[in-house]
């Protein structure tokens, strides 16, 4: 039986050390599972606006005509008809703005995604603050690798939002990758 010479021993140790750990490194990569990925779709809350400030501009509209038409049979004055119009004028105005200015967020964020120019950070999520399912209160912070991201349930924004306290996924002690533009999380993707 020959001796091994020492320094072969050792090379073959650190060896088998790096593949255990290149195929700790490959398990991880491999299972990551994307639980949030932005997308183009609408935020339905300024549509429900809209729509009843449809209606109650058509409602002041029609309480209008009628008055106009049938001076006799309706009591209600111009003024009130009037009113009306306005504030469902108000709410067209107002929603109107708001679909495209939340339209156009949505759309610049998921071209920055399209297009690549989001940061990736991965590593443990460490919660330095969370935010009550009830909000009233800043929202969840995180950090990973010494980047803080803040997660607010109660803004409405197409990308990640969800806080722990409304099920998120980005807990304490969860390995995740994020992808992010200027504080805003495009993609969500972590260990399971």
């Amino acid at each position: 039986m020959k001796a091994i010479p020492r320094r072969s021993m050792r090379s073959n140790r650190l060896s088998s050390i790096t593949i255990t750990t290149l195929v700790i490194i490959l398990k991880k990569m491999s299972t990551f599972v994307t639980v949030f990925e932005i997308s183009k779709g609408s935020t339905y809350l300024p549509l429900l606006i809209l729509g009843i400030g449809i209606i109650v501009f058509l409602f002041g509209f029609l309480l209008f005509i009628l008055r106009y038409f049938y001076k006799h049979r309706f009591k209600i004055s111009y003024f009130t008809s009037y009113i009306i119009v306005f504030i469902g004028a108000f709410f067209l105005i107002a929603t109107t703005s708001d679909l495209l200015a939340d339209y156009r967020f949505r759309i610049s964020l998921y071209e920055v995604y399209l297009n690549e120019q989001y940061e990736i950070v991965e590593g443990t999520v460490k919660v330095l603050r969370t935010q009550p399912k009830a909000g009233h209160a800043p929202g969840d912070l995180i950090e990973i690798n010494e980047n803080l991201f803040e997660i607010d349930a109660c803004v409405f924004s197409p990308a990640y939002d969800k806080t722990i306290s409304h099920g998120g996924v980005l807990n304490n002690g969860v390995y995740a990758r994020i992808y992010h533009f200027k504080g805003k999380i495009l993609r969500v993707d972590i260990v399971k």
